[in-house]
C-alpha cells in the first residue's frame, strides 16, 4: 500500500488534484453527466481508495454511436 492522501486532522483530506485527475473528472461528466462517479479516498489500513461508476448497458458494442454519429 501506498502512503494515500494527507491529512490536516481526522477527516481533513488534503489534495491538490493535478490535470490528469480533472480532466478525468470533466471527462466522465461531459460523457455521463450525474448517471457517473469519480470519489478518491482514504482507504482503511492505509492507501487510497478510488471508486469510479459509469452507466453499463448490455449488448452495447460501440457501433451504435459510431455508426450514428458523421465523420
Amino acid at each position: 500500500m501506498g502512503p494515500g492522501l494527507e491529512s490536516d486532522g481526522p477527516g481533513d483530506v488534503v489534495f491538490k488534484e493535478g490535470l490528469g485527475l480533472s480532466n478525468t473528472r470533466a471527462r466522465l461528466q461531459q460523457l455521463y453527466g450525474t448517471r457517473q462517479r469519480f470519489i478518491l479516498c482514504r482507504a482503511s489500513g492505509g492507501g487510497l481508495q478510488v471508486t469510479m461508476e459509469i452507466p453499463f448497458q448490455a449488448g452495447f458494442t460501440g457501433r451504435e454511436q459510431t455508426e450514428a454519429s458523421p465523420m
